[in-house]
């Protein structure tokens, strides 16, 4: 098993993953690509990481998707993370693959500066176990990097 970022070679199994049973939309290559394209792309933009079995199987998804604001006291560098498309195959749940890839998504966060990472999301679980914390106006949940 490895977790990497997703790269133009992964689009295949991006598409093939995207098709099963609760993903949120099935993904043409087209648009795939534009989910795997983040590490060739620089800092600004969609990163997707992915666990991948060691057969190559890719297992569990998630998006981080980097932009930048005009800095402010909330946010010096101007550059937030949005975290968004978790997926994890349902032959391969429970098995801490989500969170895997979230401290993979932190630390690489750290890496490029950013200033926290936020996300819409049903769960919450998953994210308040790694310390994020829901907002009072928003159905957003927040931490400062």
């Amino acid at each position: 098993m490895r977790i990497d970022e997703l790269c133009g070679n992964d689009v295949p199994e991006l598409v093939r993953l995207s098709g099963r049973p609760g993903f949120p939309f099935p993904m043409n290559e087209e648009t795939a690509l534009l989910y795997c394209a983040g590490k060739e792309g620089g800092p600004v933009g969609n990163h997707t990481y992915g666990v991948f079995e060691d057969d190559g199987t890719l297992a569990s998804v998630m998006t981080v998707t980097y932009f930048r604001v005009f800095p402010c006291d909330d946010s010096p560098s101007g550059m937030i993370g949005h975290i968004s498309g978790a997926y994890t195959h349902p032959d391969h749940r429970h098995k801490g693959f989500a969170s895997m890839i979230l401290d993979r998504i932190e630390a690489d966060a750290v890496r490029l500066k950013a200033d926290y990472l936020c996300m819409d999301s049903i769960a919450d679980d998953l994210y308040l176990k790694h310390g994020y914390v829901k907002t009072v106006k928003e159905s957003r949940l927040w931490k400062i990097i």
